[in-house]
C-alpha cells in the first residue's frame, strides 16, 4: 500500500519534471521509482527505471552510481 502511494507521487513528479524539462529531477525520480520497483520484486521494471535514470545522470557527468 505504501509503495503504491509513493509510486503514484513519483509518477506525478516525473510528469511535471518532464514538462518543465528538469533533467536532474527526472533522474532522481526515476532512481526512486526503480528502488521501489526493486523492493516490490518487479525487477524488469526496476531495471528499466534505473537504466533511464543512469542515462540522464550521465548527461551531467554525475559521479553517482546506480
Amino acid at each position: 500500500m505504501y509503495n503504491e502511494k509513493a509510486l503514484e507521487k513519483y509518477y506525478r513528479s516525473l510528469k511535471i519534471s518532464e514538462e518543465i524539462e528538469d533533467r536532474l529531477c527526472i533522474a532522481l525520480t526515476l532512481a526512486q521509482v526503480g528502488r521501489l520497483k526493486y523492493e516490490q520484486k518487479r525487477y524488469r521494471e526496476a531495471i528499466s527505471a534505473l537504466s533511464r535514470a543512469a542515462l540522464v545522470f550521465e548527461e551531467f557527468g554525475s559521479p553517482l552510481k546506480i
